[in-house]
């Protein structure tokens, strides 16, 4: 099927310039929304650090906020080899937030572990969904580099909340 434009003088399909070009766009648009995602991660794990008082869950989740870190560079990284920008913002993790801030200020380490899973789950899903309208170079990416470590920080966290 084509998505060219179909006018009086017959069909007139996009160069492959333009599809790139366009395909290029919305990989980048894509990236920084993953980008927010991941950014908002290590604004998380570092409300949930400062208020926690075990040294050995401090340090775990502390790897894991490291991991986010990575991710921030990566698609940063990616982004700007597609000749975008970056984006400097984070998303408000919404009703996640709130429980978080309910789980950090008393409930305990099991519901602030439980809020950052939350948060972990939704992006996996973010990923996971939004992976097929990428270009194959930058689904490939993704799926490589990005989406493994996404799932090694849930996957983490279900165990240290199944071990409290």
């Amino acid at each position: 099927m084509t998505s060219g434009l179909q006018g009086r003088y017959g069909s007139v399909e996009p160069t492959r310039e333009a599809r790139v070009e366009n395909g290029t766009q919305s990989d980048i648009e894509q990236l920084n929304s993953f980008l927010r995602a991941e950014r908002s991660a290590v604004e998380a794990y570092s409300h949930c650090i400062g208020r926690l008082s075990s040294r050995g869950l401090i340090t775990l989740l502390s790897d894991l906020q490291q991991s986010h870190h990575n991710r921030v560079k990566l698609l940063s990284e990616r982004i700007s080899a597609l000749g975008g920008s970056p984006s400097d913002n984070s998303y408000d993790w919404g009703s996640v937030a709130q429980l978080f801030e309910t789980a950090t200020n008393g409930i305990g380490e099991r519901a602030a572990l439980l809020a950052l899973e939350e948060g972990e789950d939704t992006d996996r899903q973010q990923y996971e969904r939004d992976l097929v309208g990428l270009t194959p170079e930058t689904r490939s990416f993704v799926a490589t580099k990005i989406l493994p470590e996404q799932r090694r920080s849930q996957d983490m966290l279900i165990q240290l909340k199944g071990q409290l």
